[in-house]
């Protein structure tokens, strides 16, 4: 597992690593300022655990951008204060854990990120093709064949009925519709009128006869994920 640590105090950093790293499966890059994190590697990471109460830039407002552009990563905040914690709820943190408790709650958060790892890992096999579930935005029928629409935007077509696929109860993954089944992990936001943004900026519908079905899905899925708020 491979994580970023952002924290304005040295010592903080000094004393959290202590803890992080008795794992020596965890590697943690760490950074004094979120001007100083590469934005756009952001993807090599697999969660970010974020001070709150920064100079140049707070928590908050950092976490506030990188949703912009990643909406799945799991964001972990870290602080003294407890004051915080109802206003980190605007981003979906993964957890919020106060430093005068990080030796106990970290091992909580890192057991939650190995197990949502687990799941994220999974893959889809069929024949000769094996994908990453994580890597996979949505399967969309076309007549007899199944197009894959993926993260990369390299899109793969395989032969095989939607309803294959949807026996197989993929991980994290729902039917909305009578061609497409989406991953819930891709998406940004329960919109109106039976809609859901997903990360790419698509919109895509649900149908009528599905709708409470599949808000019910989504809502057990952020029950799961400890992600959850009411739509």
């Amino acid at each position: 597992m491979k994580l970023i640590l952002i924290d304005d105090s040295i010592n903080d950093i000094k004393m959290m690593l202590s803890y992080i790293c008795k794992n020596e499966k965890i590697i943690v890059d760490y950074y004094t300022d979120c001007s100083k994190v590469p934005f756009n590697d952001i993807n090599c990471y697999d969660a970010i655990l974020l001070d709150i109460d920064m100079p140049n830039e707070n928590g908050i407002s950092y976490a506030k951008r990188l949703r912009k552009t990643y909406h799945d990563i799991p964001i972990v905040f870290i602080s003294w204060h407890s004051s915080y914690e109802h206003e980190s709820f605007q981003v979906h943190p993964f957890m919020f854990i106060y430093k005068e408790n990080f030796q106990k709650e970290i091992i909580i958060c890192m057991n939650e990120l190995k197990i949502r790892q687990e799941k994220m890992d999974k893959i889809f096999e069929y024949k000769d093709i094996k994908l990453r579930l994580n890597d996979i935005l949505y399967f969309r029928a076309e007549k007899n064949d199944c197009n894959i629409v993926m993260n990369n935007k390299k899109n793969i077509c395989i032969r095989i009925p939607l309803e294959k696929i949807e026996k197989m109860q993929l991980s994290g993954f729902v039917r909305i519709n009578k061609s497409m089944i989406i991953n819930m992990y891709k998406i940004v936001k329960w919109c109106k009128y039976q809609e859901i943004e997903i990360i790419n900026g698509e919109f895509l519908k649900i149908s009528r006869g599905r709708k409470d079905y599949v808000k019910s899905e989504y809502e057990n899925f952020l029950l799961e994920d400890s992600l959850y708020e009411c739509i």
